[in-house]
Parts: structure tokens; sequence; C-alpha cells
């Protein structure tokens, strides 16, 4: 029947629908059963579809032969019968994509987002990178990321993140920021992906810059996982499991290439590093949970595979926010704890590290927050830094933010420094999922 793709998109149009909500308002474990409901419910409607056209043509070839001895009536009956099953499908499918325009594109075709993160700052001494450039008192555009996203096929999904990143003034490098496969129709509930992704270390470590909650990521992070934290090549499996005792538990393994150039070996890496992550939620009453994480990454620092590092780390996250209609406050608090220690020739070295942030949202498109810092760097001069800050964003909608923020460092060996910061964050396109404790 020629007008069969028509229902059949009707049918996809409502199974992507169908999946958007379920993304929207489900927790991760519900998310994954909603969906291999709602990929069963359509694979059983398609299948009774084929066999009722299947039907329907047979019919119509045994009436439609010479000698057949079938009334005209029966014959014009069935033809207006196939016309209404296509014509309902497809009048399903126009409502459907009426009601969801931007929730049901072509499932050939990738998503489409692009991020810019705009930043000013103004400081009170001069300021440099590491090469030597004056970074201070500029406005620059920090970086922009294009985001694309595709379901592959029914058994896998696609991430492809490019990153045009400001190295230095006017100087732009392109770099792959994420790119990796996802499986998420595994045996045992298992989830799994592979290739480069942002690592599980905590939780502000799986959140690209433009996603901060503040105009940086905190000391600890960029001391022990990077500048823009960690990410790397390599194979992840999760276990979302059961509630145990009122906590929903997830387990990670990550088996990584051991590339960090902080804590591991960088490009001289010839054995894998291996990172853990333990995730426990809970709900505390119906308005606001708590989550409690560890983690710990193991790798070796040099190319002979002799020395090793330990990365541990703690992360608490507690987040409020009224469920009645109209409430437009919310708070949510985070913390993490890092503990790093380095085999090396003479003698190991071991650094703390601890970052803490309160925000709260005292209007619809307003939050406020302050974020205290500290750590001691993973080198032998026992050096360490310490910073305050305090920031204020405005989202005029999801794709346009507003921000401005105030930072006061004190590093060994350095003046102190003030900084005020002006951030500009805009969105367009297909705008992904945000994290469940994102700040909307």
């Amino acid at each position: 029947m020629k007008n069969q793709p028509i229902q059949l998109l009707g049918l996809g149009l409502v199974l992507a629908a169908g999946i958007s909500v379920a993304e929207q308002a489900s927790g991760p474990a519900a998310l994954r059963n909603e969906i291999q409901q709602l990929k069963q419910s359509f694979e059983d409607m398609r299948r009774a579809y084929e066999t009722r056209i299947q039907t329907l043509e047979r019919r119509l070839d045994a009436l439609q032969k010479p000698d057949a001895e079938k009334p005209a009536d029966e014959l014009e009956a069935l033809r207006r019968d196939a016309k209404t099953a296509v014509g309902e499908k497809a009048a399903d499918a126009e409502k459907t994509e009426a009601a969801t325009p931007a929730k049901a594109p072509n499932v050939f075709n990738p998503r489409i987002t692009v991020f810019g993160d705009l930043l000013a700052r103004a400081d009170d001494r001069k300021v440099f990178n590491e090469d030597g450039e004056s970074v201070g008192d500029r406005i620059g555009l920090r970086e922009v990321e294009l985001d694309f996203r595709a379901d592959i096929d029914p058994y896998a999904k696609g991430v492809l993140i490019l990153a045009i990143e400001e190295e230095s003034p006017n100087q732009f490098e392109i770099t792959i920021e994420e790119g990796y496969a996802t499986f998420e129709t595994l045996p045992f509930d298992l989830h799994a992906k592979a290739g480069r992704f942002r690592t599980s270390f905590g939780q502000i470590n799986k959140l690209h810059l433009h996603d901060l909650p503040q105009v940086n990521y905190p000391l600890p992070v960029r001391t022990f996982l990077g500048g823009e934290g960690d990410k790397q090549n390599g194979l992840a499996i999760s276990y979302l499991g059961p509630m145990l005792n009122g906590f929903v538990p997830e387990l990670e393994f990550q088996l990584l290439n051991g590339e960090n150039e902080l804590v591991l070996a960088g490009g001289d890496s010839n054995s894998p590093a291996y990172l853990g992550h333990l995730k426990l939620f809970r709900d505390v009453g119906e308005n606001q949970f708590v989550e409690l994480g560890a983690s710990h990454l193991f790798g070796f620092n040099d190319e002979n595979n002799k020395q090793a590092t330990h990365l541990t780390g703690l992360d608490f996250l507690y987040k409020w926010k009224p469920l009645e209609r109209g409430e437009s406050r919310s708070f949510v608090f985070q913390s993490e704890l890092f503990y790093f220690d380095r085999e090396q020739p003479g003698a190991n070295i071991h650094s703390l590290g601890a970052y803490g942030y309160g925000q709260y949202q005292f209007a619809k498109r307003w939050y406020a927050g302050i974020r205290g810092d500290w750590t001691e760097f993973p080198d032998a001069d026992d050096r360490d830094a310490w910073s305050a800050s305090s920031y204020l964003s405005f989202y005029s909608t999801e794709f346009l933010r507003l921000r401005i923020g105030y930072e006061h460092t004190e590093e060994d060996g350095q003046d102190p420094l003030d900084t005020i910061f002006f951030q500009l964050t805009f969105v367009f396109g297909s705008h992904p999922v945000e994290p469940y404790w994102f700040n909307k």
C-alpha cells in the first residue's frame, strides 16, 4: 500500500512524543522502563498494522480477478476500510506533530544545538596564561559548542560535541569535547557507552563549561582533573539498581586510556586507568532529595607503569524545590572532597581539596549563590590556594542566561586576585535534556 509510510510515520511520531514526555516526568529507572514499554507497544502496533494491510491486500487482489464473483459493493467497502485505516493514522500523526513540533523530528536526522559562552572580566592586577599572554581585563568568546545527537538504530544512540575554544586571545582551537555511542537495551538493566566522554568523577565534572552553576570550575576540580574537567576515551558500564532502604543505587565502572595530563601519564600512557563511581539517591519528603556519591580513579603516572596514582572523591548534593503550582523557589547545596595520592621517586605526594556552594532561587528567573574552594597542589612544594565567590544569574528564557560574579583568590607565591565577571550564555537549536538536579 503506497500510503503505508504515512501510518508508520504517525506511529513513530507518537512514540517520539511519548519518549519525550517520559524523559521529562520520570526518574532514571522509570524512564528506561517507559522507553522499553513504548518501544514494545510501537512494535506490536506496527506488526498488527502490517498484518491488517496484508489481509486487505489479499482480499482486494482476490476481488479484482476476472473470475471473481464478489459483489462490487464489497470491493468498494474494502477500499473504504483501507483508506479509513490509513487516514486515521495520518490524522493522529498530524495532531501529534502539531502538539509537539519540537519533539518529533525525523529520527534519521541529528538534533543540533549551538551553545555560545561569552565572558568579560575585570581584574585588580595583571593576569597571564601559561604562555605569558595577558588574559585579564578583556571580553572574550570563551567557547562555542556544536552538539549533535541522533538515534543510530533501535539499540544505540550517538552523541558528538565539537568545541571551538579560545586558547589564547583571538586564537581558537577546534576539539572533540565528546563523541560516543550509548547502548540502552542491554540485559540485566545495564547501560553502556563507548567513545570520548566526560568521566563520572563526582558531580560537577559531568557538566560542560556553559552548564556550570557558576562562571568556572571549582579550584580542586581544575587542580586534579583539569582546567575544564576530565574527559577521556574509554568504555563505561552503569547499573541502576532497585531501591534499598529508601536509597536508589547506581554503580558505574569506566575503563579509560589514562591520558589525563595532570594526575596520570598523559600522552605517554600505555596502560588503562580505572574509574568507579557509586551514587545513592533518596527522596526526603515530597519536595526535596539528597544524593551521596563516592568515586575512585586508579592509573599510572609514568610510561613504565611503576608509579601508581589514586584519586578518591566524596560528593554530596541536596535540593529543595516545592511542588506547588506557581512556586518559583528552590535551593541547592553541593560539595565535593578530593584526596590525591601519587607515587614518585623519593616520596609520595598527598594532596587534599574541597569545595562547597549554595544556590537559592528567589524568583522565577533569578538565582543567587556563593561558593568556597580550597586545594593543595599535587606537587612537592606544599602549595595551596583558596577562593571565595558569589554570583547572580538571570534567565530570560532557558535559551539565554546573564550572570555577574565576583571572586577573591589567594594562592601561595601569588598576589591576591579580585575579579568581577560578566557572563552571557546563549543556546539555539534542539535543547538537550538537563540533569535532573539542574538549576531550573
